[in-house]
């Protein structure tokens, strides 16, 4: 490992840190002949080999996701129906969907 004075560090610190940063070598920095400080390269930071479940463990299920809540199904039954739940010109109001024919395809 390299030693550098603290004045000649304070001197050259960016050119320092970058030979540390090219060489991957440490460099240890001395006051009056005693090591004080290490400069070193960051260690590598481990990623998962996939993004997908690393939300695992952090999150809780509060009921039961696999029946559909009630409104989920009225707005179906209103698809369903040829109604949409978008209002038009903000009175509120459902309109019927363009090109609906019913669920027989009639007119």
């Amino acid at each position: 490992m390299r030693m550098l004075p603290i004045s000649k560090f304070k001197a050259t610190c960016s050119a320092v840190l970058q030979q540390v940063h090219r060489s991957g070598a440490a460099v240890r920095i001395t006051r009056r002949g005693e090591p004080i400080a290490d400069v070193a390269p960051p260690r590598p930071t481990q990623r998962p080999a996939s993004w997908l479940g690393v939300m695992a463990g952090r999150t809780r299920v509060l009921g039961d996701v696999t029946v559909a809540s009630r409104e989920l199904a009225a707005w179906e039954a209103e698809e369903e129906q040829g109604f949409s739940s978008a209002p038009i010109s903000g009175s509120g109001a459902c309109k019927r969907l363009p090109g609906w024919r019913g669920r027989s395809g009639g007119a």
